[in-house]
């Protein structure tokens, strides 16, 4: 509500118009959004919790029937990702996914010439894993971002049951399954879903490496793949590896992932 009453109409007011964008309002409304549903989500359980404690509830039932509509929310067909495009980044991705299925090359058909994109590759090349179902379309790579999103929510799980139980786990799968955010992005050919999909397996591996330090090499490459996909990843893999280098006191199998 303080959004809605005085935050929104204060950015209407002072942000420069080459700023206040379409896709920045609509950004804008879906964190809001996003915000609204978790506060009823909790108050709904909250009340719940009155009637029926929470370890009588079923769970089970209610994983699945959440996972089933997130997937639903999170379908776009190839025409319908066309429709909403994002420009011009999703443009190249896409284009560039095109091109790696059609002529192995990364370089877009540029009036005569032939320009590299102006996006990094990862996105593109995951892409791929369904661009070769229809290798004209610009869009065919929507089906690999939708099994994207649906791995990332996994993955969730897993790092979440493995830092805080099962609890943790359904609570961290939860909060990506229900977020109207990632819905959103789930539907557009953008590199944020399968680069957070990513992000979330590694540091899932590095979570779960007391006995086999080759998944801590693993997700040191996995975290190096990241950097094909955003600049500002270099960030997130130096936070990643200082937490693990500082819960493992900077003993050698800590530089592991570093060194991978």
């Amino acid at each position: 509500w303080g959004l809605q009453r005085y935050g929104i109409p204060y950015f209407q007011e002072s942000m420069p118009a080459h700023r206040a964008t379409p896709t920045f309002w609509q950004t804008l409304f879906l964190r809001l959004f996003f915000l609204q549903n978790m506060a009823l989500l909790c108050a709904a359980a909250a009340i719940a919790s009155f009637f029926r404690p929470p370890q009588r509830w079923p769970t089970r039932a209610l994983a699945v029937l959440a996972v089933l509509l997130a997937a639903l929310a999170r379908i776009a067909t190839p025409d319908m990702a066309l429709d909403s495009i994002v420009r011009p980044d999703a443009v190249h991705f896409g284009a560039a996914a095109k091109q790696l299925i059609t002529n192995a090359s990364l370089l877009i058909p540029t009036g005569p010439f032939q320009l590299p994109a102006r996006t990094l590759p990862g996105a593109s090349l995951v892409m791929c894993l369904t661009q070769w179902m229809q290798p004209q379309s610009l869009t065919a790579g929507i089906w690999a971002i939708w099994i994207s999103s649906l791995l990332a929510a996994f993955l969730a799980y897993q790092l979440g049951k493995q830092l805080n139980a099962r609890l943790g786990g359904i609570t961290a799968a939860f909060m990506i399954l229900l977020s109207p955010l990632h819905a959103y992005y789930s539907r557009q050919l953008m590199s944020d879903i399968p680069w957070g999909a990513l992000t979330l397996a590694s540091a899932f591996l590095l979570c779960s490496t007391p006995s086999r330090p080759w998944k801590a090499v693993l997700s040191g490459l996995l975290l190096g793949l990241g950097l094909l996909f955003k600049s500002s990843h270099i960030l997130i893999a130096a936070a990643i590896l200082l937490a693990w280098a500082l819960h493992n006191r900077f003993s050698m199998r800590a530089f592991l992932p570093a060194l991978a």
